[in-house]
């Protein structure tokens, strides 16, 4: 979901539980961390919390599934070189 920051994940982890997959694609951190400023951001200790709480929602409602969590991208990057596509 486009715009999802960390705290949303939690519902996010609970309805992939629902649909039983046995893959799950976690990435998330960007619109946590890219603010306007430093006080807007997602706390760290916030953001783990909810993190790992989001992640023991897969892992207890899917233990057979197998879960990636990528790290936070390099926004400048992705915008470089989306901006042109349609």
């Amino acid at each position: 979901m486009s715009g999802a920051q960390v705290a949303d994940l939690a519902s996010q982890a609970e309805a992939a539980v629902l649909m039983r997959p046995d893959y799950v694609t976690v990435l998330i951190g960007a619109n946590d961390a890219c603010a306007a400023d430093e006080a807007a951001m997602t706390p760290v200790a916030e953001y783990t919390e909810a993190f790992d709480s989001a992640l023991d929602i897969l892992v207890q409602g899917l233990p057979d599934a197998r879960i990636l969590v990528l790290s936070v991208p390099d926004l400048g990057r992705l915008w470089a070189v989306g901006k042109d596509r349609s």
